[in-house]
This record gives structure tokens, C-alpha cells and sequence, in this order.
């Protein structure tokens, strides 16, 4: 027994190794290829290209002249995308925002990688609240959700390309009020800082049991320790990169985390090693731990109170629009079409992945499933349940920087307007102690803050959350996520596209456009339900948090 385990440690300590040689490839190739793709464009005569030409400047007026013949056709399609020759034939170019472009197929990448880690978890232990809720019920609030939060995307795709905006903030400056739009980015800020300090929350858990686990003593097998060796040594690089389209690699790597937890499910649901008569891994496992179900085991159409639960549950689970405008900005030759078939196949993928999570994880611990099914699994005797702590926390891990992405935008959209109502400021005061003088120039043109600056708030918001991840599990901050997730994701996810559409809409039938009454009602339809849904969540979550104090 003694060799077995000592056997057993090195094999985890080997696992342990191969996570951060892993973790550190990955970041450093996202790096690379990010500077290589850069460089290319730099210069002129890198690998027989030729520098992308300037576009002519009588493009933008035949774009413009090509939206007004359009009539009615604006209101359901893209205008095509403009390309420079040189930009077509290079997929990496940059258009005239600084948006590098990426392929359908990385941007179906991107948002299954989005979408997964954080929504695939939980869902067993939503059916299994209350009685169970019945499978078809509860595959069809998947689907509804999942169909929901696709077309809410689309929408912010499609009014940022009508209106000429690239962020959600400005989308609100131009259709609701300039002089408020920083309460956009300060919803879309706050969203995306509390969803990624349970991520760190929850990756310092995963890679502080796997330290442990694999034998590391002293400072080495803390959690900490590991927080603090995975957001040096790959979510900071990461997360200092500037576009979405850099980080294919790492999102490559989170879609394998992804596919092996689930198969590692329909292994153990197929083995039977967690079965209650006989399983070899059940009989290691505490009583109140051990699966159980209801007679019968399934239900096909019940709906109970904890149906609530999975509900509160999906409002987050589709959660990726603070990079609805960029994941469209960086499409190649982005249109309507396009666009939406990524979105579809993204969704699409991840729908499938979510039910398959929630049946399996039903299946293999019944009305036990914990609200993070991996803790259902024994921590050191089953082997391959390491191995998919592994390639989950490899999952968040890659997922942070596509969330941490929707935080710098916003971020900086921020910093932006200070640094530009400053400048403005400073300007104007010059600007006047010239003219008494009788001088009328060096006034500084107002802007945004420097590279450096955007840098250093980077770092400074990724320090605050790994120090409050450092002192916090993820238990402790689901409350505050739950709130956060409840109010400001459906809001963000629902309530803020219906509004903007019906204000859009509005002015497209004032100026004699006709809109499709299917958007009309959708529109509609969105507020409600994200202000029903907001409000059920905060409901749940508080009284969730009610019941775990007793």
C-alpha cells in the first residue's frame, strides 16, 4: 500500500509540473504569436509581403452613400465589411480601429471557451434541486437561455455596425445619453471584475488542492502560492495582450480542458465506479456525500421551486456580451452572416455541452450534486478526477483573459474619458492664459491616456483581484457574484439590448425605415424578462446564502 501511494504521489507530481510547463507555454506562444503577428505588419518586407496599403480615402463616402440606398435592407443585414486587397489575403491585418482579425472558426473557439468553464458546473446541481426539475423542461430553459443570450449578441453586433460604435458604452452615448454613458462602463466593469475574481477565486482552489495534492510542502503547497505562480506567470501576459484574436492558442487549450471533463463524466457514468451498489469509489466516499435520487430517478415535465434555481443558474451561464462588439470588430470580413453563424455555433456548441454536464452529473450523484460537480468526485483516490480538476482549471485559466477583455474595454473607456475631460481642461486654460498673452498655440489636443497608463491599470486591476482571491474561495465570493451576475448580467445580457433596440428602432420609423415586427416584440420581450429575471436571481441568491448561514 505504502509503494501504491508513494506511486500515486509522483504520478500527481508529475501532473503538477506539466500544469505550470503548460500553463507557461501557453502564455508565451499567446505572446509570441501576439509581438510575430505585430511585427509582420510593421514591416514592409517580413516573410515577401508587402506593407497593407492605406485605404482610399473615398471609400469611407461610398460606404456611407451604399447605407442611405439601402433603405429597409439596413435594418436586416450588415453593410460588408470594408477590406483593404492587403487585408483580405492577410487574416492577422488590422482595421482601422486596431483590431486585429481572426477567422470564423477561432472566434467559434473564443466564445465556447467564453461560455464553458464558468456555466458547465453548476447545472447538475440546478436539476437537482427540488425534486428534480423534469429533462425536458430543464433542456428547454437551456435552449431558451441559449437562444436568448445568441440573439442579444447579434443585436449589440448589429447596432455597434449601424451606429459606427465599437463599445457598449458608446452604443449608449449615441442612443441614449452622452453625458451618461460611463454608467455602461462601470455595469460592464463591475460585471466583469466580480466574475473574474471568482475565477481567480476558483483557479487558486484548483491548482492550491493539485499543489497539495502532489506532495509540495512549506510555502510551495499553499494556495496562494499557486494563485500567485498562475496569474504571474500566465494570466498577466495575457491579459496585457491587446486583442481577443492573440489568444487563440490558450483558447485552443481551455476547449481541450473542456472536452475532458466531459468525457471524463461519460466515462465514470458508463464505468460504474460511483454507483451506490458496488462502485468501487462510492464505498470511499462520506455517507451524506454518497449519490442519491427520487423515485423515480427522472422526471420529463416537472417544474418546482428549484427550477428557479436552474434558472438563476442560465442567466449567467450564456454570459459573454461585454465582448459582443469586439468578437464583431475582429471577424474577418465581418458580416451578418458570418457573425451569426459564429455566434450560432459558438452557442450551439456550448448548449450541447451544458446538457450534457447537467444529465451526466444528474446521473453519477442524483440530488447530491454540489453546485461544483467536480467536488462530488473523490480528491485523491480517483485519479482521472484530478486529472479533470486539471483540465477545468486549465479551462478557467484560459477563459480569464476573454472576461478580463470585457474589463479592460470598459476599463479604459474610463480612463479614457478622465484623462480626455482632463486634457480638455488643461487645454482650455492654456488656451485663454495664451490669448491674453497674445500667443495662440501649444495648447495640448485633448485625448486618451498613454499605453503606459493603460499598462499600469491592467496591472493594478489584476493585483486587486488576485489579493482578493488570495483571502477568499470561491464559496465565499459566490454571494457577491450571485448579485453581481443576477443584476448586472441580465441587465447587461437582456435589458440593456431590448432598450437599445426599441430607442434604435424608434428612430429608424421616424426617419420612414420599417422595422420586422419580430424584433419589435424580442425587444420587448427582453426587458421583461431580464428585469424578471434580475429580480428572481437576487431572490435566490439571498436566500441561498440564508440557508448556507444556517
Amino acid at each position: 500500500m505504502q509503494s501504491i501511494a508513494t506511486t500515486r504521489m509522483r504520478r500527481m507530481h508529475a501532473v503538477a509540473v506539466w500544469l505550470v510547463a503548460a500553463l507557461a507555454l501557453a502564455a508565451h506562444t499567446s505572446v509570441v504569436d501576439a509581438s510575430a503577428s505585430s511585427s509582420a505588419l510593421r514591416s514592409p518586407g517580413s516573410a515577401g509581403h508587402s506593407a497593407l496599403p492605406a485605404a482610399p480615402r473615398q471609400q469611407p463616402q461610398r460606404r456611407r452613400r451604399r447605407h442611405h440606398t439601402q433603405g429597409d435592407e439596413a435594418g436586416r443585414r450588415f453593410p460588408p465589411a470594408v477590406v483593404t486587397a492587403a487585408a483580405a489575403k492577410h487574416p492577422a491585418a488590422k482595421d482601422a480601429h486596431g483590431h486585429h482579425k481572426m477567422p470564423l472558426t477561432t472566434l467559434v473557439i473564443n466564445v465556447v471557451a467564453d461560455l464553458c468553464p464558468h456555466g458547465m458546473l453548476p447545472l447538475a446541481y440546478g436539476i437537482a434541486q427540488g425534486g428534480p426539475t423534469g429533462v425536458v423542461p430543464a433542456v428547454a430553459l437551456v435552449g431558451l437561455f441559449g437562444f436568448l443570450s445568441a440573439y442579444t449578441m447579434t443585436v449589440f453586433a448589429k447596432l455597434a455596425d449601424q451606429t459606427g460604435s465599437n463599445s457598449i458604452s458608446e452604443l449608449w452615448g449615441k442612443l441614449l445619453s452622452e453625458k451618461t454613458r460611463w454608467m455602461a462602463d462601470a455595469s460592464v466593469f463591475s460585471l466583469c471584475f466580480g466574475c473574474c475574481v471568482f475565477y481567480s477565486a476558483f483557479a487558486g482552489d484548483i491548482f492550491g488542492a493539485l499543489t497539495s495534492a502532489a506532495g509540495f510542502t512549506g510555502p510551495l503547497g499553499k494556495r496562494w502560492a499557486a494563485l500567485g505562480a498562475v496569474t504571474v506567470g500566465c494570466l498577466l501576459p495575457l491579459c496585457l495582450l491587446e486583442d481577443i484574436s492573440s489568444l487563440q492558442f490558450s483558447s485552443v487549450l481551455g476547449v481541450g480542458g473542456i472536452l475532458y471533463t466531459v468525457l471524463f463524466h461519460v466515462l465514470r457514468v458508463s464505468d460504474g465506479t460511483y454507483a451506490v451498489a458496488g462502485g468501487a469509489l462510492a464505498k470511499l466516499l462520506p455517507a451524506k456525500a454518497l449519490p442519491s435520487w427520487p423515485s423515480p430517478k427522472f422526471s420529463l415535465w416537472a417544474v418546482n421551486k428549484g427550477t428557479l434555481i436552474l434558472v438563476n443558474m442560465l442567466c449567467v451561464a450564456f454570459l459573454a456580451h461585454y465582448n459582443a462588439i469586439n468578437y464583431y470588430k475582429e471577424l474577418d470580413h465581418a458580416t451578418e452572416k458570418r457573425y451569426t453563424t459564429a455566434i450560432a455555433a459558438g452557442f450551439g456548441t456550448s448548449f450541447a455541452v451544458f446538457v450534457a454536464m447537467m444529465l451526466l452529473g444528474y446521473t453519477l450523484f442524483g440530488t447530491t450534486a454540489q453546485p461544483l460537480i467536480l467536488n462530488n468526485f473523490h480528491r485523491t483516490q480517483d485519479v482521472l478526477a484530478t486529472g479533470a480538476r486539471f483540465a477545468t482549471g486549465l479551462a478557467i485559466t484560459f477563459a480569464y483573459p476573454l472576461m478580463f477583455a470585457g474589463l479592460k474595454a470598459s476599463m479604459f473607456s474610463l480612463i479614457d474619458a478622465a484623462a480626455g475631460s482632463s486634457s480638455s481642461s488643461s487645454a482650455a486654460a492654456s488656451k485663454a492664459s495664451g490669448a491674453r498673452k497674445g500667443k495662440g498655440k501649444g495648447a495640448a489636443a485633448p485625448g486618451g491616456a498613454s499605453k503606459q497608463v493603460k499598462q499600469a491599470a491592467v496591472v493594478a486591476a489584476l493585483s486587486v483581484i488576485t489579493a482578493i482571491a488570495f483571502k477568499c474561495s470561491e464559496e465565499d465570493v459566490s454571494v457577491v457574484l450571485g448579485l453581481v451576475g443576477s443584476v448586472l448580467g441580465c441587465g447587461v445580457a437582456y435589458v440593456l439590448p431590448g432598450v437599445l433596440s426599441l430607442v434604435h428602432m424608434r428612430a429608424r420609423k421616424r426617419g420612414g425605415l420599417r422595422n420586422a415586427p419580430f424584433d419589435v416584440v424580442l425587444a420587448h420581450v427582453l426587458v421583461a424578462l431580464g428585469t424578471i429575471f434580475g429580480a428572481m436571481g437576487v431572490r435566490e441568491t439571498l436566500a441561498s446564502a440564508g440557508h448556507s448561514h444556517h
